[in-house]
């Protein structure tokens, strides 16, 4: 049925639906629930509206309605089924439906594909059935109830981690502190942090963003770096930049010696993340003394094309523990760095921004027993529209790592890669 996009009617009974336990859950409005369940050859959808109306969720690899697929349901008052998927029911204020599609329907033509691409849902809320029969034309949704959520389906639930009493995981808070912040649409800001004091090896286990409330708006992503000095004298330089309210990075008020933090990075943050938590069995070495970090640089994006006054207070919580794991992983940065030379030419209906990790840099620079990858996180800008990470070993492609035909600067999630070895070229 062609409904500007690829369409499908759902009207279902108002039997109650069976348990079940969803693994993702986000709000798309304050009165639209949606959670899913990604399973191996289909995934599972829950929609719940504040409404006695009908809900819609769409596929689309732009945000616009035009090529979407779109399931738009509601509970009939007669009990007729005309389209059941999963179930359906209705209660005093809201309308629940359950539906789910494969991810490949095996027709490129009419549908929308899902898998390791990152999909705008696009969504809508009615405040009544419609018309007539179940043919009828939907009522408008109008403009407040509407709107389009970038989603990566496939991401791994997140596993929340919790300190515990018997502080065998602590939590470490790096933040600002009311800052200031000037009204520019675009802001980089930066400030040193010191690790707690231990007297033994630890390790990270993850992290969570701290987003102050009512600015979550504002804050794009957010990068740890670790800070360190080749000659050893990382104290020296960092020390008196402890507990200082810091600077706008790249910027003449930055210290110099904090490029010296730029090298390597341990966590990231981006739009659409609720954290990361590393596989039971690996750890990321905490203290300079014990293979990590006792200084670092946290830099956060804030977006504010309204030019709102901003004062925060947010950052990101790291979890920490003295009970070693049995690996230490680390982050490995591949692609094109951004420089003056970074240009892409006028009139261009494509450009490709190559960068080569060419065989003698991984021999030299990984184990001859090959790394584990743990996951990744493809991060560009605005003019982005596709991410590939490609792998070749004597001379033959490999399956990609990672890719994102439809790429969004907005919304950047950790993904889970399939196992890679040293001795090839990554590009």
């Amino acid at each position: 049925m062609l409904f500007i996009g690829i369409s499908f009617l759902l009207l279902l009974p108002s039997s109650a639906s069976p348990h079940h336990k969803w693994t993702h859950h986000i709000s798309l409005h304050d009165n639209l629930q949606l959670s899913w369940t990604p399973f191996h050859n289909d995934i599972h959808f829950e929609l719940v509206g504040l409404t006695h109306g009908w809900i819609a969720l769409g596929f689309s690899m732009n945000g616009a309605m035009r090529g979407s697929d779109i399931a738009l349901g509601w509970i009939g008052s007669d009990g007729d089924v005309h389209y059941v998927l999963m179930s359906g029911s209705e209660n005093d204020t809201h309308t629940v439906i359950r539906f789910s599609r494969p991810w490949d329907t095996c027709d490129s033509v009419e549908d929308i594909q899902l898998g390791v691409d990152t999909v705008r849902l696009i969504w809508a809320l009615g405040q009544e059935d419609p018309l007539g029969d179940s043919s009828g034309v939907p009522s408008y949704h109008t403009p407040s109830f509407r709107g389009v959520r970038s989603v990566y389906l496939k991401e791994l639930p997140y596993k929340k981690i919790h300190p515990t009493q018997e502080n065998d995981v602590l939590s470490w808070d790096l933040v600002g502190r009311n800052l200031l912040l000037p009204n520019d649409h675009t802001h980089y800001w930066c400030q040193i942090f010191k690790a707690p004091k231990m007297n033994r090896k630890h390790h990270m286990i993850g992290f969570e963003p701290v987003l102050q409330k009512g600015n979550e708006k504002y804050l794009h992503h957010m990068v740890l770096y670790e800070c360190h000095v080749h000659d050893g004298s990382t104290e020296k330089w960092f020390e008196a930049h402890v507990g200082k309210e810091g600077a706008a990075c790249y910027s003449p008020n930055m210290p110099p010696e904090w490029s010296f933090c730029l090298a390597t990075n341990s966590w990231a943050w981006a739009v659409g993340s609720e954290g990361e938590t590393l596989p039971d069995h690996v750890g990321m070495p905490l203290g300079e003394e014990f293979g990590g970090a006792t200084y670092f640089m946290l830099e956060i994006h804030y977006d504010n094309p309204s030019r709102d006054p901003i004062e925060d207070s947010s950052g990101i919580r790291i979890f920490y523990t003295p009970n070693l794991r049995e690996h230490d992983t680390a982050m490995l940065l591949i692609g094109t760095e951004v420089n003056f030379l970074h240009l892409i030419p006028p009139h261009q209906e494509g450009f490709t921004s190559l960068g080569r990790c060419v065989s003698d840099c991984t021999k030299n620079g990984l184990p001859s027993e090959g790394i584990t990858l743990i996951n990744g996180v493809l991060h560009s800008h605005l003019a982005s529209r596709k991410m590939k990470i490609r792998h070749l070993r004597n001379g033959k492609e490999l399956p990609v790592i990672l890719k994102d035909d439809h790429y969004d600067f907005n919304y950047q999630v950790a993904r889970i890669p399939p196992k890679r070895n040293t001795g090839s070229s990554w590009g």
